[in-house]
């Protein structure tokens, strides 16, 4: 089972904006008025992205339901699963070789999803061992949404070598 992500990954202090999609921002003093999200709210999709040299990985895509806006920030909670059933848990970083957040984000940013809107993390990994063996893959992946309980069960191929999370943005 998926592993809830620490709420510990602080906003800061001041807003900050956020390129790229108008559809999430950065929290600002209205924004925090909107609620964070909450288990049964936010649905989970996932995606393959390209891969580039000897990274993989998917896209994970959070949408919320129920035509209400709610706020999230960190990392998700991610497990894939071996061909046998074992799980294998995602380690959190800012930025990795496919993605995450940009040099000048140190921290997690608060992202607020609105319907039509939803928020997205690249999960990526390396098809080669250290030794420079091929890596096995996953066919399923456990996604449990930031500071959510609620795990959603995905089925989508990657890599399970050096396995990263990145967190939630636009």
């Amino acid at each position: 089972m998926a592993v809830p992500p620490s709420s510990d990954a602080g906003a800061g202090g001041n807003p900050t904006p956020v390129s790229g999609s108008p559809a999430a921002t950065t929290t600002s003093p209205i924004d925090t008025q909107i609620a964070e999200c909450a288990n049964g709210q936010i649905a989970v999709t996932v995606s393959p992205i390209a891969s580039i040299r000897t990274h993989g990985g998917v896209q994970l895509e959070f949408t919320s339901v129920g035509g209400v806006s709610c706020r999230m920030i960190g990392y998700p909670g991610v497990d894939l699963l071996t061909m046998y059933g074992r799980p294998v848990h995602a380690s959190r970083t800012v930025r990795g070789f496919m993605g995450g957040q940009p040099d000048t984000f140190p921290d997690p940013l608060p992202v607020i999803v609105k319907p039509g809107h939803p928020a997205h993390a690249i999960l990526e990994g390396s098809s080669l061992q250290d030794d420079g063996r091929p890596c096995q893959s996953a066919k399923s992946i456990l996604v449990t949404p930031p500071d959510l309980t609620e795990t959603h069960t995905l089925e989508a191929t990657t890599y399970l070598c050096d396995i990263q999370i990145h967190p939630v943005g636009p």
